[in-house]
């Protein structure tokens, strides 16, 4: 057999031969055989990963994810057509498994900037390698600091906390924000510090919003942020259960109420219709919680009625006189574990509320929670769970959170968590989706 030199052009070559056989009287035949030499293409592209100090993780799944090897993607393992190796000596605890090319971090790696050197080859014989440096960077391992130095209860962080930090937002005072009532009727704004994590100041008492606002044991529930886009500007008011001032602080005088940002402080209101009696109102409603969507024009608010918990109204979070709240038909799906009221959440930018709730009697008569959703604009109320689709759950309480595409909801049932998928699209801008927290 004739070996091909290795400065043999790249250009077909061909040979001719001859073939025989043994017999006395030969009988022969000839051919012509092309052979055509390639150039090696090994191309080993550098990646990056990261990883957490004190934490075994895989900040690299393959090193030779990005690599080609003669023109194709290169593959590991027994039927691939690439094999990957370390190069030198790798600091303690970092890894390379050939047959993957995953690049592994023990807990025992420090915090620091490693560059984690390779080989790409062929399976020719001779192989042919590259080589190329990958960058694997270990974060600090987090300690727990304590950022504040008063005593908070039931307080709610603004949109900040889903990842995007934005400093113009709310007229330049940002939405690094946290919200609280103390026991005297006030409630307070606080600003965090979206590098540290630190509140400003240490106490929590930035910004004086209001001074009438229940504390959150009397209703069971404390402020909460309602957020939309108005005139171009990204704005957090805040909802809550109110007093009407000057008057004692009791059931008999509580209202739901919302608090504006202005140029010097914040505007706090009654919901139009839904004040106590003593400040004009003709239905009493507490507990209002509002959707937190910056593409929204306006925010939408539920509350419920004092006189009868069961009973949940809807309507947007507008300054406009003359407005009546929406009544819910959810006094159909009592929760029997709370009273009489159900546990519900905005799903996020739309105009749905998912809510838990007493399903109808079984085929033997008996009655579980469910998970339901509710659209405001159709009034229709669609079962989530219990169903032909999910036999046999049944739900503690549920919560939504935004994907990239649609609201996932979480229920806790008797034993375990689930996760649904509606197949309800919502285009929520990525701003509210769930991301990694900017605050710690």
């Amino acid at each position: 057999m004739q070996k091909c030199a290795s400065h043999m052009s790249t250009a077909p070559t061909t040979k001719g031969y001859r073939l025989c056989n043994k017999n006395t009287s030969r009988g022969c035949a000839t051919a012509t055989d092309t052979v055509t030499v390639i150039t090696a293409s090994i191309v080993a592209v550098p990646d990056s990963g990261s990883a957490d100090a004190g934490i075994a993780s895989k900040p690299i799944a393959n090193v030779a994810a990005n690599d080609t090897v003669n023109g194709a993607s290169a593959r590991l393992g027994t039927s691939g057509n690439a094999t990957v190796a370390k190069v030198g000596t790798w600091p303690t605890g970092i890894t390379l498994t050939p047959s993957t090319g995953a690049v592994s971090t023990t807990t025992a790696v420090p915090a620091g900037t490693y560059s984690l050197p390779y080989h790409l080859c062929d399976k020719n014989t001779p192989a042919s390698c590259t080589t190329a440096s990958d960058t694997v960077v270990v974060a600090p391992a987090f300690t727990e600091v304590q950022v504040s130095t008063g005593s908070f209860v039931d307080i709610e962080f603004d949109w900040g906390r889903n990842g995007v930090y934005c400093a113009t937002c709310n007229f330049g005072q940002g939405n690094a924000r946290f919200n609280w009532a103390d026991q005297n009727g006030n409630l307070w704004v606080g600003h965090i510090d979206p590098n540290t994590g630190a509140f400003t100041p240490p106490t929590g008492d930035n910004e004086l919003a209001d001074t009438s606002a229940f504390y959150y044991s009397m209703f069971g529930n404390g402020p909460e942020w309602a957020v939309s886009t108005q005139d171009g500007q990204v704005i957090s008011q805040l909802v809550y259960t109110r007093y009407t001032p000057g008057i004692p602080a009791k059931g008999a005088n509580a209202g739901a109420a919302f608090a504006t940002p202005v140029s010097e402080g914040w505007a706090p209101n009654f919901f139009p219709g839904t004040a106590p009696v003593s400040s004009g109102g003709t239905l009493t409603t507490v507990n209002p919680l509002a959707s937190q969507c910056n593409t929204d024009p306006v925010a939408l608010t539920y509350f419920y009625g004092l006189a009868n918990p069961q009973e949940l109204y809807w309507e947007p979070l507008t300054t406009a006189t003359g407005t009546a709240p929406t009544l819910t038909p959810f006094g159909s799906y009592n929760d029997h574990r709370s009273a009489g009221k159900p546990s519900i959440r905005w799903v996020p930018c739309t105009h749905q509320l998912v809510f838990v709730g007493d399903a109808p009697p079984d085929d033997s008569g008996n009655v579980y929670q469910q998970v339901f959703w509710y659209d405001i604009d159709t009034q229709v109320v669609q079962q989530l769970t219990g169903t032909a689709a999910f036999q046999n759950t049944r739900a503690g309480s549920g919560h939504t959170y935004n994907s990239a595409y649609r609201p996932r909801v979480l229920h806790h049932g008797q034993r375990a968590l689930s996760l649904l998928r509606p197949q309800h699209r919502t285009d929520c801008d990525d701003a509210i989706s769930v991301g990694r927290p900017l605050l710690h």
